[in-house]
This record gives structure tokens, C-alpha cells and sequence, in this order.
């Protein structure tokens, strides 16, 4: 998958992700063709992008002053805090 061959909401989403501006990517992801809904690719960003955003959401509820660090981990064994 590439962002050249997207819509301009798909590669905006993923331009979203690469920035860690899950919320903006998950409002991209919904605005996106149904046809790129259904690449397998896409949908499962999809998916766990609406499943960070959720988990964020519920953890600001609980602990509302308590600030949400989120670890990256990439295949290489290489971390990324945000």
C-alpha cells in the first residue's frame, strides 16, 4: 500500500498516524472511500487506530490528570515514546 495510490482522506489519515494525531487520523480513516475500506491494509489501521482512540478516551475518564504515554515498538526492537 502506498500513499500514492490513495485518496486524499486515506493519506491524510496516514499522514495523521506518522505525527501521532491519532484522533485527526481516525476522522480521516472514516472519511475515506469505501472501496479503500475494504483493503485489508487500511481497514486493520482502521481498526486499531479507533481502538487507541478508545482506549485514550477511556483512560481519560478514569485518570483525567495523569498524562497518557504511549510506547511504539517496531520490529527492530526500537522504541518510540510520544
Amino acid at each position: 500500500m502506498t500513499v500514492n495510490r490513495l485518496e486524499n482522506p486515506a493519506a491524510d489519515a496516514l499522514r495523521a498516524l506518522k505525527e501521532k494525531r491519532y484522533e485527526q487520523a481516525l476522522e480521516s480513516f472514516l472519511e475515506t472511500d469505501t472501496a479503500l475500506k475494504n483493503d485489508k491494509d487500511l481497514r486493520l489501521l482502521l481498526q486499531i487506530t479507533q481502538l487507541l482512540v478508545a482506549v485514550k478516551s477511556e483512560i481519560a475518564t478514569v485518570e483525567p490528570d495523569n498524562e497518557l504515554l504511549i510506547e511504539e515498538v517496531f520490529s527492530g526492537g526500537q522504541t518510540d515514546y510520544s
